[in-house]
């Protein structure tokens, strides 16, 4: 293993942290609306947030390190962004309404926000 490998993963592992301690906000939010959720669904949904974040973060440095040009991190961002949009908000739908079913139609979205993060930019000037 090499110094790379090591300090993406690392740094991985730490930006996940931030996307479990925003989902352990959300989540407190949500019972101080009144919104009950049980023990068993929120560990479930902190431990899906804190893996999901440490491999597409993971992901997303190791193809940006090991690209010739840089992913733009405007596109990153945006891409991210809805990713976690979109997942949230279909995941406060599904809490709300108590049919988890609302849960498939955050993949579209969840989709293009991947591939708006990971697809380079086209727009070259030479």
């Amino acid at each position: 293993m090499d110094e790379l490998y090591e300090h993406i993963w690392q740094k991985s592992r730490s930006i996940s942290w931030f996307f479990t301690l925003t989902s352990i906000y959300i989540l407190f939010s949500l019972v101080i609306f009144g919104i009950e959720i049980g023990a068993a669904m929120t560990l479930a949904i902190i431990l899906t947030v804190h893996l999901a974040s440490w491999g597409i973060t993971g992901m997303i440095l190791s193809i940006n390190m090991n690209m010739t040009e840089p992913l733009k991190p405007s596109r990153v961002k945006f891409g991210i962004s809805v990713v976690v949009v979109s997942l949230i908000t279909f995941s406060i739908i599904s809490i709300v309404t108590g049919n988890w079913w609302f849960l498939i139609a955050s993949i579209p979205p969840n989709i293009i926000g991947l591939i708006s993060a990971l697809t380079p930019d086209k727009n070259k000037e030479n």
